[in-house]
């Protein structure tokens, strides 16, 4: 049997995805490297129904997910896809569905952020010695729109380009330096730093990390697979091809005949 999704299994050093199956406290990486600790959430609520399975709910007050995780060599290789589904419910403020950081420093180094700016932008950022890199999506999220939105960021050697629901406006930028290169902590519905901070209200599902730049075709396959794809065994059954010979020799077996 061969796996149809082998390809989105490659390189992932970190996979949370909620619509696999509620797991109370715990959000587990499916990759198998560090598991998420749900703070300031109640399992009894925040777990809830959306589309095909389940989704966090993040309150926007206090809510986060926190992952202790080392992926340092990983960022500063340059050669890295962040990805995540989110479906916002207030973008009146600077929120971060989820980023990656050092728990010693206030800058965050890389994620997404809603920018209340245009109704609510999402933007893709790369911290750099002095300022953010950022990346518009081609297809900004509307507040209370209700409808799910995959983003995706590739660093691939000097530039990074951001995807929103597998599309691209063609733009990149540069990334020459990345400041803080401790990378201690990954936050799912927040700003993790030394302390979390602009927590995003809204569903949160499947967010990955990989360890090599995924390709155009890989992530339009991860947009239209939906939210979970590649994650669980999904196989192919192939008929095994028995020949004449094969075939007699277990019949013959099987009516007791001699050989």
């Amino acid at each position: 049997m061969i796996s149809r999704y082998a390809s989105l299994r490659q390189g992932l050093v970190g996979a949370w995805c909620p619509s696999l199956g509620a797991s109370g406290y715990r959000l587990i990486d499916r990759s198998g490297y560090n598991h998420g600790t749900l703070t300031n959430m109640d399992p009894g609520t925040d777990w809830v129904a959306s589309g095909s399975g389940l989704a966090l709910d993040f309150d926007g007050s206090n809510d986060s997910i926190n992952i202790t995780t080392n992926l340092s060599g990983v960022i500063t290789s340059k050669q890295y896809t962040v990805c995540c589904w989110i479906n916002t419910s207030a973008t009146n403020s600077n929120t971060y569905p989820f980023s990656l950081g050092n728990t010693a420093s206030d800058a965050p180094v890389v994620g997404f952020r809603i920018d209340p700016t245009g109704n609510g932008r999402l933007i893709g950022f790369i911290r750099d010695d002095s300022f953010n890199f950022q990346l518009p999506g081609n297809d900004p999220i509307v507040v209370n729109n209700a409808v799910w939105n995959h983003t995706v960021l590739v660093a691939s050697g000097s530039n990074a380009q951001l995807y929103t629901n597998a599309k691209t406006n063609g733009s990149s930028v540069s990334i020459s330096s990345l400041g803080a290169t401790t990378i201690n902590r990954a936050t799912i519905g927040a700003l993790g730093r030394t302390s979390i901070a602009a927590y995003y209200s809204g569903l949160c599902d499947d967010i990955r990390i990989y360890n090599r730049a995924l390709t155009p075709s890989e992530i339009q396959l991860l947009y239209t697979g939906g939210r979970g794809v590649g994650l669980m065994p999904q196989r192919i059954k192939h008929r095994r091809k028995t020949t004449a010979a094969a075939f007699n020799r277990r019949r013959r077996i099987l009516i007791g005949a001699s050989s």
